[in-house]
This record gives structure tokens, sequence and C-alpha cells, in this order.
């Protein structure tokens, strides 16, 4: 590989980097280092040193920033996008997950609550990913299962306050045993 395939290649990687290299992309990023490569070779016969072919190549072809927003518009979604996406799905079904154990051990009250917020919590961060659903299944089973422990502590608490202790020798005579 000499200098000027050199050259157009990195320009090219710059300008496709953090895209996700579907078939589709890795056409088009062939055809572009195709393209360069062409109008390099064509600028040099015309009596441009290497060095300035594949500048002025460059140039004409346009602003590798620009070309890389527009790629990143119509090809999307760039690496970083999808790998955020995925730790939202993770986090969505942990939030789930965590709502159901939170749910499940409402009878617990120590469990319970602090299982509902960590899990409410997550679905709140994970609804940003891709699978909404998820997270805000996570969200509202967390939320019902932290009020559901609520309402069990209260409804326990209200029980143990009105329940008199009954006395089982109520009569005022000494219980008789047996000597025999």
């Amino acid at each position: 590989m000499n200098t000027m395939e050199k050259q157009i290649d990195q320009y090219v990687n710059e300008v496709y980097s953090g895209l996700v290299e579907t078939k589709e992309v890795h056409d088009l990023k062939e055809e572009m280092r195709n393209h360069l490569l062409q109008t390099a070779r064509d600028l040099k016969q015309q009596g441009h040193n290497e060095e300035e072919s594949v500048r002025l190549a460059i140039e004409r072809f346009g602003d590798g920033e620009n070309l890389r927003h527009d790629l990143e518009t119509l090809y999307g979604p760039t690496v970083n996008q999808v790998d955020s996406s995925r730790a939202g799905n993770v986090l969505g079904w942990v939030s789930l997950i965590v709502g159901l154990l939170s749910f499940l051990s409402s009878v617990y009250a120590i469990l319970s609550i602090p299982l509902g917020i960590v899990g409410f919590i997550l679905g709140v961060i994970a609804r940003k990913g891709s699978n909404r659903r998820i997270a805000i299944w996570g969200i509202a089973v967390s939320a019902v299962a932290i009020l559901l422990t609520i309402f069990l502590l209260l409804l326990l608490t209200v029980h143990s306050y009105s329940v008199t202790p009954v006395n089982v020798h109520s009569s005022s005579q000494p219980m008789q045993t047996n000597h025999s």
C-alpha cells in the first residue's frame, strides 16, 4: 500500500469512525475510498505531486466532519449509541427483576422498600434506552411493591393496636392442680 492509499484510508476511516459497519456502510466506505483514489490519481497525472493530489481530492470531496454527521444521520446508530442502548436494556430488565423481588418480599419491609427504591431508580435511568417498555414496567412494579409494603405496614400497625390481649384464665380462682 503506497502513501496515497494510506492517507486516503486514514481519511475514510475517520469519516466512518463510530458507525456500525453494516454491509451498506461498508459498501459506501469502499465507494468513497475508490472515488478518492481515482481522483487523486487523476490529479497526479495532471502534474500535481502525490501529497497535493490527496489533499485536493479530499477537499473536493467535502469536509470530513460534515460527511460524518450526514452519515450518522442517514446510517446511524453509532457504536456508542448501540452500547448505551444495550446498557439501557440491561438496566430495564434489572429494574423489572428488582421490582418483582421487591413485590414478592412485600411482607418483609426491611427488604421490600430498599429493593423497590433501587428498582424504581434503575427503571428511571433505563428509560433512556431503546426498550422503554421494560423500564416502565420496572418502575411500575417497584412503585406498586413500595406502596403495598407501606399499606401492609400500616395495616399491621393498626391491627396490633386494635387487638386487646385475651386472658385465658379470667376466673378469680387459682388453677387446681391434680396431685396424685
